[in-house]
């Protein structure tokens, strides 16, 4: 066996192990850490806009609908120009590329148009019907002011952390009553 090309093997792979550990570990750690702290803040962010839009009591999935299509339009309607509007200049290969690059940008555009406002609609709707379900078997058990109470603590929701306090105030109001709620169904 060759003892400078064995040398040569194991210095370049100290070398590398020092560049790995030095390096590039602690930016890969950094970059794990930041995208749990983003991911955790959307995560949050998106579950808290799901309840403050329960407290609303309204949602329209037609407009999001209807506002999707139109930017999913945008550059389908490009990619048509480019298509049938070609001239005496044109390139197939640049025609390629931006058709990858629009298609690209149309799957970003429907994830983030369509498929997250239908969720939070459907969030929203889950946790509303599990609301109303509960209150109106608690109803004949309490007074219309705490009723009233009921309505106006979900009606001035913020976040997740509002709905858990009003739910448990209702467990608690009902425990002491004697009356069976239905369980609550989280989004």
């Amino acid at each position: 066996m060759d003892s400078k090309g064995l040398k040569e093997r194991i210095t370049s792979g100290l070398i590398v192990w020092l560049l790995v550990t030095i390096f590039i570990q602690p930016i890969l750690r950094f970059t794990w850490n930041a995208v749990l702290v983003v991911g955790g803040f959307l995560h949050k962010g998106y579950v808290d806009r799901i309840y403050m839009n329960a407290a609303l009591g309204s949602s329209n999935p037609d407009a999001v609908l209807t506002i999707g299509l139109l930017l999913l339009a945008t550059p389908i309607v490009i990619l048509y120009l480019m298509l049938y509007g070609k001239g005496p200049d044109f390139d197939a290969h640049i025609l390629t590329r931006t058709f990858k690059a629009i298609w690209k940008l149309m799957v970003v555009v429907t994830f983030l148009v369509i498929f997250v406002p239908f969720t939070i609609s459907a969030g929203t709707m889950l946790i509303t019907r599990s609301f109303t379900q509960r209150l109106t078997v608690l109803a004949p058990a309490i007074s219309d002011t705490e009723y009233k109470t009921l309505r106006a603590r979900w009606a001035s929701m913020q976040g997740e952390a509002d709905y858990d306090a009003l739910v448990a105030e209702m467990d608690r109001r009902a425990t002491e009553l004697g009356v069976k709620l239905p369980p609550v169904r989280k989004p």
